[in-house]
Parts: C-alpha cells; structure tokens; sequence
C-alpha cells in the first residue's frame, strides 16, 4: 500500500457526544507509526494494543488519568496509507458517528512520499470466541480481506465482504452505526447527535443492514490497527456477531513472523 504522509497539522473541532466542546489534532512527524501525545509535552506513546481497553460500544486509550475515547473512529484512517502521525486530542473526540468527516479533514493535506507501507504477516491463525460470537484472522502475505457477518434479532442478517487495498474504503467511512434496541429513538430524541447514527425506524431494512455491516467493517479495521506499529496486518479476516472485546481480545493475541 501507498504511504502517505501529512504536510501540515490539521486541527478538527466539534461538540463531543455529550455535547461539550471537543478537538483531535493530527501532526506529522519523521517517525513511521502513529503516536498519541495524552498530554501536552508528553512522551510521544507508540498507539499500539497495550495502550487499548474495550468500553460499551468504544475501544479507547489509556494512559494513567488520561484516556482518548472511540479510537475505532481513528485508527481505521491507518488503512489508506496514512502513516508519521501524531495525535493530540480532548477525552471525548468530536463526535460524527463515522470516520468519513475525519478524512475529509485531513485528505486535502494529505500527499504519497514515495515509498509503501508494509503487510506484516502473522505467525499464526488467531480466534477468539464469546458465545455464538467469534472472530478470526488467518496469515497473508499481503493485503487483507474481511468478511464480517452481522445478525440482529428482529431485524435480520448481512454479510459484507471487502479487500485492500483494492477496495473503496472511502465507503466504508461514511457508515454510521446503529442505536438498538428500537425503545431509545424516543429516548433519545434530544440528544445533540440524533442524526449520526442509524436508527431502525427510519431506514428500509436492507439498506440498514448493508449500512451498519460497513460500520462494523470499520470499527474492525480500527481494532486491526492496534496490532502493528510500523505497517499494516495482512491476512483473512472473518467475523461472526463479534464486537469492540473481541476484536480487542483477538489484536492483542496476535503475533507477526517480523
């Protein structure tokens, strides 16, 4: 995959989910990977699956008091390309459901350095299982296919499948997540962010599915990107019903030949 770097630090702003003032910052720097500064002046931290913990509905960073929520909506950018960052952020980032509004922040400033960004192929076949839910990833040489298999009571199921670097990622982005059980649509009918997320009433079916399938196929990749600091994990990937555990539980399992 293409490496790209950023040419300047773009700075995005925004009401977090609860409504409070919010920003993340991404810098570029020398280094390849991609850091978290928790506070200003700190040590540059390798984002890697030690900083990780799982939370309802959320992975987020830690490190002593400080914590970087939602990191799903974040790491996923990894997967263009998207390498040398540094991120400085408030606890709760600026909340859009989706990653799409990140990327359109930082695109622009965005440019290849020439060189690739490597696959790391993993040492062996990873699994991990919760009940009817499991999640899997098998070694590859490079690129990485998903499969993910979405299942929800009264709603029904989907499976989506998708490949990189050959697919359009950018689709993947736009996907917002869904609010279920059905009850919290009144509820929830004074929250700030109502309109960023899927809710089963206002949507046909089959297009829900599709779009809440993309949506785990995101948070996915943001998990995937805790497991490699200096490049990409190459390899199939398939899951069943699982969600932000699992993924966490099975990154944090992995092991890579280099």
């Amino acid at each position: 995959m293409k490496r790209l770097i950023l040419k300047k630090t773009v700075s995005v702003e925004g009401a977090d989910y609860f409504g409070r003032p919010s920003f993340i910052e991404f810098s570029p720097t020398d280094r390849q990977g991609w850091y978290w500064q928790p506070r200003p002046g700190s040590t540059l931290l390798p984002i890697t699956a030690k900083l990780a913990s799982d939370k309802p509905r959320r992975l987020v960073l830690v490190d002593g008091s400080e914590r970087l929520e939602v990191w799903e909506h974040v790491g996923s950018l990894r997967f263009l390309g998207l390498d040398g960052i540094v991120v400085r952020a408030s606890t709760h980032l600026p909340y859009f459901g989706r990653p799409h509004e990140l990327w359109q922040q930082l695109k622009p400033w965005c440019e290849p350095d020439g060189s690739n960004l490597p696959w790391h192929k993993i040492a062996d076949v990873g699994y991990q299982k919760n009940g009817n839910s499991h999640v899997q990833i098998c070694p590859g040489n490079s690129g990485l296919k998903i499969e993910v298999d979405i299942d929800y009571a009264g709603l029904g199921s989907k499976c989506l499948c998708f490949r990189l670097p050959d697919d359009d990622l950018e689709q993947i982005f736009k996907a917002h997540t869904i609010i279920y059980p059905i009850w919290l649509y009144w509820p929830a009918r004074l929250w700030l962010h109502r309109d960023k997320v899927n809710w089963p009433q206002n949507m046909a079916i089959d297009d829900l599915l599709a779009e809440v399938a993309r949506h785990r196929l995101g948070d996915l990749l943001g998990a995937l990107s805790l497991s490699v600091h200096t490049g990409l994990p190459a390899g199939r990937v398939y899951s069943y019903r699982a969600g932000h555990k699992l993924d966490l539980d099975l990154v944090k399992s992995l092991r890579f030949t280099e």
